[in-house]
């Protein structure tokens, strides 16, 4: 029986809340297939270290999707899962779903570091776009000047192609620009004369890869940084 419409979402934002730890917050939602209606009524937490609520053997420096699931007979409770398949989305290959369940819904993706812990962060939004807040704002580039074009991979996940970067440049006598762009068309997002230090955030989006490019005007002496904020993901 539809009571909800195709792609509904309303709460269920995933944050990780520690370093082993994603709180979906209550909420509900239509199943991925439109097929049955998925309601979480209370908070629940998906923990990479139980078995049960995983999918995969943990590795480091990975993306995993934070789903919903639930059994349509009702006899088990919905509740939080994680696995290495987003879904419908990217590859589209469904989760491994532990026995008894069989409807989902993902809500959210989770990223952990070279020492296998959750990057925290915290989803801001109730709809179908939610922005995800990093709390540490993890660095992906920290460079002194370069003339050539550099390309760096951003910290999101594969459902998403716009991040929250957060740019500076340090260290400036004379002038110099900071081009930070998708493809081949630069942009010149800051460029400064005459002061030590300049810092802008601003909205980018990524190639299919979560590829952007970069480089300096010219080769007056600087350092650039740049840091994640978070992204936006499209559920």
């Amino acid at each position: 029986v539809r009571t909800m419409p195709k792609d509904h979402i309303v709460g269920l934002q995933a944050s990780p809340t520690s370093v082993t730890q994603v709180t979906i917050a209550a909420g509900q939602c239509r199943d991925v297939n439109d097929t049955f209606d998925i309601v979480l009524s209370a908070a629940d937490t998906a923990d990479i270290t139980v078995a049960e609520d995983r999918d995969f053997t943990e590795a480091a420096g990975t993306w995993y999707y934070v789903h919903v699931i639930a059994d349509s007979t009702g006899a088990r409770p919905t509740r939080g899962f994680l696995s290495t398949r987003p879904g419908a989305q990217g590859d589209g290959a469904p989760p491994i779903l532990p026995g008894g369940y069989d409807k989902f819904r993902r809500v959210g993706a989770v990223r952990n570091d070279s020492g296998s812990n959750f990057l925290l962060a915290r989803t801001i939004g109730g709809g179908q776009l939610r922005r995800v807040q990093f709390t540490d704002n993890p660095v992906v580039v920290t460079s002194a000047v370069q003339t050539v074009e550099q390309t760096v991979t951003l910290i999101i996940p594969p459902t998403s192609t716009l991040a929250v970067i957060y740019a500076s440049l340090t260290g400036i006598a004379v002038a110099q620009d900071l081009r930070i762009y998708r493809d081949s068309v630069s942009i010149v997002c800051m460029g400064i004369s005459g002061i030590d230090i300049y810092e802008q955030s601003f909205d980018i989006e990524t190639n299919a890869s979560q590829q952007v490019k970069w480089v300096n005007a010219n080769a007056n002496a600087c350092t650039n940084t740049i840091s994640m904020r978070g992204y936006y993901d499209a559920l």
